[in-house]
């Protein structure tokens, strides 16, 4: 799913589309570009810094005994995180329903492409444009208001997310949150890469329900 983020932000670096915006969310399932296949769709929504409550002002670590220094935060308008959800769809057009069909010669027979659609604009749902874009093509979605229904859910649960990176942002610093982000995709690599290094190199012989059929399968590590 974080591909699709980082598709998203080559396009804005390519001059392809605008920088997303507060209020903004985009809808993507190219799997040429960052998605699976054409089920998966990713909304994608920008998290700015947001004010703290005015009753309780950010602040640093003390200087001091008893003092306090207001803590330097981001303007509202900089940008700090993105969130994203992935929903496996029930249709979305295509040859057949379920949106896979295995004896399909194009992208289009599988249905509908999204690459980094806008889905809000400004805070901004535009419905009967979605509508027409679902209708759209030789093989449409079947059921629109269920897709429609389930991206609006997606919208809802990137809100949620934002808002409760905007709190914590705000409780212990943008600056401390970026690094435990940054330490949530550096240690699990460096974990799995120290127990590769300790698996032996063997090779294996599986024999299963494929045999049955006159088909081995050698697995080598």
């Amino acid at each position: 799913m974080g591909d699709s983020v980082v598709s998203l932000l080559a396009a804005v670096a390519r001059g392809e589309r605008p920088p997303l915006g507060p209020g903004d969310a985009v809808a993507a399932n190219n799997p040429y570009n960052g998605g699976t296949h054409l089920p998966d769709i990713t909304v994608i929504t920008p998290v700015f810094a947001a004010p703290p409550p005015a009753s309780e002002p950010a602040t640093s670590a003390a200087v001091g005994p008893t003092a306090q220094v207001p803590a330097v935060e981001p303007a509202a308008t900089q940008l700090l995180f993105f969130v994203a959800s992935r929903g496996h769809h029930g249709d979305v057009g295509g040859l057949t329903p379920g949106s896979m069909p295995p004896f399909s010669q194009s992208i289009d027979e599988e249905g509908l492409l999204l690459d980094n659609a806008t889905l809000l604009a400004e805070g901004h749902f535009d419905g009967p444009g979605w509508r027409e874009r679902l209708a759209a093509g030789s093989w449409p979605v079947r059921d629109p208001d269920r897709l429609l229904a389930d991206l609006q859910a997606q919208l809802a649960t990137n809100q949620l997310g934002a808002t409760e990176l905007q709190a914590l942002s705000n409780a212990k610093g943008s600056r401390r949150c970026g690094a435990s982000s940054t330490g949530c995709k550096t240690d699990p690599t460096a974990s799995t890469s120290m127990t590769a290094v300790s698996c032996p190199s063997n090779t294996s012989a599986y024999a299963g329900a494929a045999a049955v059929r006159g088909v081995g399968a050698v697995v080598t590590a």
